[in-house]
């Protein structure tokens, strides 16, 4: 056949596909000019192709395209079979080839061809009706023809060919046809193929995370990967992002601390806890890590809570190395410390935040006081030393105080409403703040010269702290002011432009270093500097106002140690605390004249007032009260002095609804606590039933006698010493010294110098710590009732019957919380009579971050309305930690400073929460923190006993605990009998 017939059959054929297929068939032919044997191969592929199916006509254009090239013949037929072998099953993968291999044509690649083409063969072979995919690795390799060179082509095709026998998916992975993998070293991925297939598809898979990191840390990254890729390597990737919270060479240190671990779960844990740790001391975290590495001794969970910053000994471990100072740990002398300069109980309490004071001067919440409570950073690190950073907390704590010994928090009321009255009150307040915070601290170098030294380290590492570029003329004066506050020099922090002005900003604060400077010299300076730096040396007098006024960009970073005061807050605060004193004291007032007026003080109770009692005073008061706190009179207008003295209690408590701790949480698993595990919230506002309190007192009036009769047994046993005695077993030193100097100067001596041992009075402090578990709403079955059965039929009249009954046998039926309660209830009044200290409690919450501890009644508050109707309102909750609230009981015993401590623990079943443990189904963790609460608080000297209505508790506490501290109520009847014989083997 010639050249035309076989031109002219070809081209009939294609032209059944396609007619301008077959059109653009003749043209290619006739200006290729084949000869015969080869036109007969090319016209051959071309009909073969056509046959592919619909739209096989852009296949057939494709390969006719690149005859059109200058591909040599033997070329383009090796081409077109190859087209051919490719299009069994669609026209797709044929035609994506013909566009790799025209691009290769294009791009002078055309060498690189045999690669394409034998792996394209490998995946049809593999994946023998994947089109698709066959497809899309045409298309990629005519995209990377065109973006890698020839080395990095060269790599990228040895790692198709190594992952064609993998899964589908992995292969899929390296197959982008954008920009994504643009970056990518293939020579690496050959690496990390040799080693791990699924690793390679898993970088590749990350590297648009991997690529966003600085080259520096790019390279340790890729290092790490080589070391991980046996391990979860995706979860190593995932963290990555998390990078770029940190300084590249705080987070390249981070990454040297990962290549120390050696795992890619402590990586993860380690990058993911990097918050926690001081990354600008690199020597001092290769120190922490290698202790951890070696004190652990490889246990897999203990070193992973190490890395975590979740273990006790790592806490304590990071907290020395770095001179760390906790809140937590020093609460006790912070109260003291306030009560003493206050003259009064102030509540000291940690920021609510995380984040911590650390080197580079980041706050978790600057120290704040609100003119009742003083709020103070969680933790402390700003210098290397630990007597520094508890330093910082003590001067902290005493600039705070300052507000209220140097006679701020007296006047404040008179600042707010001066500072209000500048046109740029803004201005004005931020500059009475700085120019009083100087006053006070250096009437704080007046009145306590011991604090000096600390005073200066303090003042001079605020300022190094301050690194802030200023750009404005006021930025800059406000900077001079702080620096003048902190005796520091400010030439270099401003233009020199600026120094005349300056130098006038720090006379005037001089003015306030005197040991008698107050709240007026304050008031006069604020005013002076205002002035100074509201005048605009380009503008006149008359055009002062339209200085514009303080933006908050040129406010004044607040400094470390003084933090920040509310102005507006304060005086609100005070005014509501100053009306609360004076409405508990016209209440009491009140009442005082009513017992009188009954004629036996003894019997008065202040459930005797009745509605009406309460008087002008009050509800004028109250009025002013409902004003401060802007809210509806009738929510606080009581009917009775009763409702009066509860609602100023719950008043009280709203002011903190709660207050947070941080709980250490034993882990048997790694044998060590985990550090800060649990938060606790102390809470005080709670739902009042005052009528359960009574209810139960009328309905167990007997058993509460019998009760009293029991604890009545208990004799005093408290040795109290007792002074001014002739003679006695000790002598009484101020007494004696008073003698020696009298006779000494010719006096007669007073000879009662002596101390007697009397037996006076108990010294006891028992806390009733109840489970409020959701299952204390678990009821009580009665012995005299019958039980209520599902009938089992399927009737409507048998089925409403059946729920009527059973809502009425629950309504009527009594809960283990009732019983807990009321077993407190009549403990409560038996202690009352007897004079011991106690305090009632409940626990609850759901998960460690929110462990509920409910403070019914303290130590020290009397059995009044509020407390019985907080204990009467005691309901069932959720899950039951005890671990948090146990050690929490034991803070406030240990607080009591009482000579016997005792805590009775009423529960109804084991330990248990959603999160008590890695695995939930599993008892022994919840079980093993309770046992090592329960043993910290006999090393602290607590007496402990546990009761429980569980009848399987046996199974359990004899784990917890000895023989001796536990018992299981057989009887829930006789819990309340139970609980006083318990009580008085504990305090008797």
């Amino acid at each position: 056949m010639d050249s035309v017939s076989i031109i002219d059959q070809t081209a009939e054929e294609l032209g059944r596909g396609n007619r301008a297929t077959a059109d653009y068939y003749r043209r290619v032919c006739l200006n290729r000019n084949f000869e015969t044997g080869d036109l007969e191969n090319f016209a051959r592929a071309c009909a073969d192709l056509i046959g592919t199916g619909w739209k096989s006509h852009e296949a057939v254009d494709s390969y006719l395209s690149i005859a059109e090239s200058e591909l040599g013949t033997d070329r383009l037929l090796h081409v077109g079979e190859i087209g051919r072998q490719l299009c069994g099953y669609s026209y797709e993968p044929s035609k994506a080839y013909f566009h790799a291999v025209g691009v290769a044509a294009s791009c002078g690649k055309a060498d690189e061809l045999p690669s394409i083409e034998a792996n394209g063969l490998r995946i049809q072979a593999k994946y023998s009706h994947a089109a698709g995919l066959l497809g899309d690795f045409f298309l990629t390799a005519g995209y990377q023809l065109q973006h890698l060179d020839t080395e990095a082509l060269h790599a990228w095709f040895e790692t198709v060919g190594k992952c064609v026998d993998a899964t589908r998916e992995l292969l899929t992975s390296l197959l982008p046809r954008d920009d994504t993998l643009a970056g990518i070293n293939w020579h690496f991925v050959v690496q990390i193929v040799d080693l791990s297939v699924a690793a390679a598809a898993t970088y590749v898979a990350g590297y648009p995370v991997i690529e966003k990191l600085p080259d520096r840390l790019r390279r340790q990254v890729d290092e790490l990967v080589l070391r991980f890729v046996e391990g979860h390597l995706a979860s190593f990737i995932d963290v990555l992002p998390a990078l770029a919270d940190h300084k590249v060479d705080e987070a390249s240190v981070l990454l040297e601390l990962v290549d120390q671990t050696g795992d890619v779960s402590l990586a993860v844990a380690l990058i993911q806890n990097a918050h926690r740790l001081p990354l600008n001391r690199p020597g001092l975290l290769r120190q922490w890590l290698s202790i951890g590495l070696t004190e652990t001794r490889g246990k897999n969970d203990a070193v992973l809570a190490w890395v975590s910053v979740e273990s006790s000994m790592s806490v304590e471990t990071l907290e020395k190395l770095e001179g760390e100072v906790r809140f937590e740990n020093h609460r006790r002398t912070f109260d003291l410390i306030a009560e003493a300069i206050a003259g009064q109980r102030m509540l000291v309490t940690a920021s609510d935040t995380e984040a911590e004071y650390g080197q580079a001067g980041a706050a978790s919440g600057l120290s704040a006081f609100d003119g009742r409570n003083i709020t103070l950073p969680a933790a402390v690190s700003i210098f290397d030393r630990e007597d520094d950073n508890f330093g910082f907390y003590k001067l902290s704590l005493f600039h705070q105080l300052g507000y209220v010994r140097f006679g701020c928090f007296d006047e404040i009321a008179r600042v707010n409403s001066t500072l209000a009255e500048y046109d740029d009150s803004r201005l004005a307040e931020k500059l009475f703040l700085v120019v009083e915070d100087a006053r006070i601290d250096w009437r704080l170098e007046y009145s306590y010269p011991g604090i000096g030294r600390q005073l200066y380290r303090q003042k001079t590492k605020a300022w190094s702290m301050r690194v802030r570029e200023l750009f404005t003329r006021r930025a800059q004066l406000l900077e001079v002011i702080v620096a003048a506050s902190l005796d520091a020099r400010y030439e270099s922090r401003i233009e020199s432009v600026l120094w005349p002005e300056a130098a006038l900003l720090w006379m005037q604060l001089q003015q306030l270093k005197s040991p008698k400077a107050d709240i007026e010299d304050t008031l006069a300076v604020t005013h002076a500097c205002y002035e100074l730096i509201r005048r605009d040396a380009s503008q006149s007098s008359l055009h002062r106002r339209k200085v514009p006024l303080l933006s908050l960009g040129e406010l004044p970073e607040p400094v470390t140690y003084r933090g920040e005061l509310d102005v507006a807050a304060a005086e609100s605060t005070l005014k509501i605390e100053a009306l609360i004193d004076e409405l508990q004291e016209e209440v009491s007032s009140d009442a005082e004249s009513l017992m009188l007026a009954t004629g036996n003080p003894d019997q008065f109770d202040i459930e005797d007032l009745k509605k009406g009692d309460v008087d002008e005073g009050v509800s004028i008061t109250l009025e002013e009260l409902a004003h401060e706190l802007d809210v509806d009179l009738s929510d606080l207008q009581p009917a009775s002095k009763e409702e009066a003295l509860a609602l100023l209690g719950g008043i009280a408590a709203g002011v903190r609804d709660s207050t947070r701790y941080f709980y250490d949480e034993w882990d048997h698993s790694i044998g060590d606590y985990r550090a800060r595990w649990c938060t606790l919230f102390e809470h005080h506002d709670m739902e009042l039933d005052e009528d359960y309190y009574r209810r139960t007192l009328v309905d167990y009036e007997r058993l509460s006698h019998r009760i009293r009769h029991h604890l009545n047994k208990v004799r005093p046993e408290m040795l109290r010493k007792v002074r001014g005695f002739p003679e006695g077993e000790e002598l009484d030193l101020e007494r004696t010294v008073t003698w020696f100097v009298d006779r000494k100067a010719g006096y007669t001596p007073e000879e009662k110098i002596y101390i007697q041992r009397q037996r006076k009075e108990r010294d006891v402090s028992t806390l009733f710590l109840l489970d409020m578990s959701a299952s204390t709403d678990d009821i009580i079955p009665d012995p005299d009732k019958e039980p209520v059965i599902d009938p089992g039929i399927d009737d409507d009249e048998y089925l409403i019957e059946y729920f009527r009954l059973r809502k009425e046998y629950e309504d009527d039926a009594r809960r283990i919380i009732d019983l807990e309660k009321e077993a407190v209830i009549l403990m409560a009044e038996a202690l009352e009579k007897l004079g011991d200290a106690y305090s009632v409690c409940g626990f609850s919450g759901y998960g460690r971050e929110q462990v509920d501890y409910y403070l019914c009644k303290d130590f020290d508050d009397p059995l009044d309305a509020l407390a019985r109707g907080r204990i009467g309102g005691i309901k069932p909750c959720r899950s039951t930690r005890m671990g948090a609230p146990i050690r929490h009981g034991v803070r406030r015993l240990l607080e009591t400073e009482s000579r016997i401590k005792a805590m009775i623990i009423i529960s109804d079943g084991y330990p248990q929460d959603h999160d008590y443990g890695m695995d939930r189904n599993s008892r022994e963790y919840g079980l093993m923190d309770t046992m090592k609460a329960l043993s910290e608080a006999k090393q602290q000297g607590v007496l402990t006993h546990c009761l429980t209505v569980d009848p399987s508790g046996h199974d359990y506490l004899r784990d917890m605990c000895a023989d001796s501290q536990y018992m299981v109520i057989q009887d829930i009847e006789q819990l309340p009998e139970e609980l006083s014989r318990v009580y008085r083997s504990l305090t008797g």
